[in-house]
């Protein structure tokens, strides 16, 4: 591991640095705290330099001939990854013993997100990090930064979500909303409390406002893939610049029942649920199962009116998500709607 940890320091090959990071995360993953016993400060020095572009190699990819600026800009978002990778997976190892390198990285991560120079692919690793480092720190645990990760995540949000031109995106655009709009749910759903106050139910409409202008696409998605069907037949699969939006749209569904799982009282759930049953069923990110369903059962047994006015349309995406592999507990929340609904 010295070696390790050595080579990541001096090497100035991105491609060996990119090693070295991600296996670092494996050992951590496989070996857990004990791995990272006496190790951890250096680990999250190194992890600081990466976001500060500061390591060996991306210094190097920086000077090098100008004709070489793109090649080099990948390479920094390449490390970049491997480093958001890693962060997650130290958390995770850490749990709430994180909390002593979060305030420093939150606001460095923050920085480079926010930053005019950060590629859309770096951003995408960002925003996957701050989920990963959130979840391992553990709900009701992030008061001091879900203000400026939020506003953060909505601003990437929103800068990328257009029915006119997101199916003209990149597709690191559009994952860039994926996750942006994965991190709002889950940070919701672990900080809870802080919701309901009057400050924080007036913020949390507004971020309902913002995340229902992914719903927008439900229909333009659906159009897209009829077209492409009509072009290619059922049996090709479909294109990046459908699925990407498939996946923005489940993320969205995730984040919305997240949200009237944990503040059912503070929700306006008789104005948002029939929003998220039209854009189901998930299409294309069925890890986003577990929320939806547990979200639809939830309601069906608070007894909302809107059950009952969308109840043909809930039975035809609980028969149909049944019949697909989206894991043993949603398929238990499916069964036990179906039972609720005495179909």
């Amino acid at each position: 591991f010295p070696k390790i940890l050595s080579l990541l320091q001096e090497e100035d090959d991105d491609v060996v640095a990119c090693t070295c990071l991600n296996s670092i995360e494996s050992l951590t993953a496989y070996m857990g705290p004990a791995f990272l016993n006496g190790s951890t400060n250096e680990i999250v020095r190194l992890l600081v330099a990466g976001i500060n572009r500061s390591l060996l190699c991306q210094e190097a990819n920086f000077v090098e001939e100008d004709d070489e600026e793109e090649d080099d800009v990948a390479n920094d978002s390449s490390v970049l990854d491997e480093v958001c990778s890693l962060l997650g997976m130290v958390a995770q190892a850490l749990g709430p013993g994180f909390s002593n390198f979060m305030p420093e990285i939150t606001k460095l991560l923050l920085k480079r997100l926010n930053s005019n120079q950060t590629t859309e692919l770096e951003k995408v690793s960002i925003l996957g990090a701050f989920s990963e480092m959130l979840v391992a720190f553990g709900p009701n645990n992030n008061a001091d930064y879900i203000d400026p990760i939020a506003s953060a995540a909505l601003q990437c949000l929103s800068s990328n979500v257009d029915a006119a031109k997101i199916f003209n995106q990149s597709s690191s655009g559009r994952t860039i909303s994926r996750n942006a709009v994965f991190l709002i749910g889950t940070l919701i759903e672990l900080s809870a409390p802080t919701w309901k106050s009057e400050k924080g139910s007036a913020a949390l409409i507004k971020i309902l406002n913002e995340v229902g202008k992914v719903f927008q696409l439900v229909e333009p998605c659906e159009a897209s893939v009829r077209e492409f069907r009509q072009l290619h037949g059922e049996n090709v699969g479909l294109p990046l610049e459908i699925t990407d939006v498939q996946a923005v749209i489940d993320n969205a569904c995730g984040a919305v029942a997240r949200i009237i799982v944990s503040l059912p009282q503070h929700c306006p759930v008789d104005s948002v649920f029939p929003i998220l049953i039209k854009a189901l069923p998930l299409r294309y990110d069925i890890n986003e199962g577990l929320a939806v369903f547990h979200c639809i059962h939830l309601v069906i047994e608070a007894g909302s009116p809107m059950v009952k006015t969308n109840l043909t349309h809930i039975v035809n995406v609980l028969r149909y998500s049944l019949d697909q592999d989206i894991g043993e507990m949603a398929s238990m929340y499916i069964q036990k709607s179906l039972q609720a609904l005495g179909v």
